[in-house]
């Protein structure tokens, strides 16, 4: 009787690991999603202007590097910054832009909510803005097996050179700084 207990207790433990198993095993596929550590994106930014080209490139399990460059509406940024008379942009044409974007993801890499610092370099009417958006953040959802979706939305700091002309002999420059929110949307295609 001993032997035949024992027996049974052995097998429904091996039973139930056996079962076990195969329940876990479920939550490890996420539909070949983490395959990939490369995304190349299009991006709108409606509140700024602003229309990008990106590159996203996986550096460790929960962290890439994306680059981005893109052109910027003059008149939507001349519209947003109209009540400072330092920031003296043209009231139209086009500027450009490049900036890197460090990116923490709070799961796998590319896989939803992610924070980010993300220095920016931006030419304008000749002049040279630097904008350091200290806390960027956002979600990047996979539609597909290969498309992305991502939301994204930052705070930070724009700095440009000014002059002023205190008389007709005599100019005075110097450096301002505002407040830089941007909020872009983003469609990717992973490989």
């Amino acid at each position: 009787m001993k032997k035949l207990l024992l027996v049974f207790t052995l097998l429904s433990i091996f039973i139930v690991n056996i079962r076990a198993q195969e329940d876990i095993s479920q939550y490890f596929d996420d539909g070949g999603i983490s395959e990939y550590s490369k995304l190349v994106k299009i991006g709108i930014d409606l509140f700024n202007g602003e229309y990008s080209v990106l590159y996203e490139q996986e550096v460790f399990r929960n962290m890439s590097v994306e680059a981005s460059m893109g052109l910027i509406s003059i008149s939507r940024q001349s519209n947003l910054h109209n009540y400072n008379p330092r920031y003296d942009l043209p009231q139209s044409g086009t500027g450009v832009f490049f900036a890197a974007n460090i990116r923490l993801y709070l799961r796998e890499y590319y896989e939803r909510w992610y924070i980010g610092f993300k220095p920016k370099f931006n030419i304008m009417g000749g002049k040279l803005m630097t904008d350091i958006v200290f806390f960027n953040g956002g979600y990047q959802l996979p539609l597909q097996k290969n498309l992305t979706l991502d939301f994204n939305l930052g705070m930070g700091v724009r700095t440009y050179k000014y002059t002023e002309e205190v008389t007709t002999v005599l100019t005075y420059e110097d450096r301002d700084t505002h407040f830089y929110l941007p909020a872009t949307i983003k469609l990717g295609y992973a490989f």
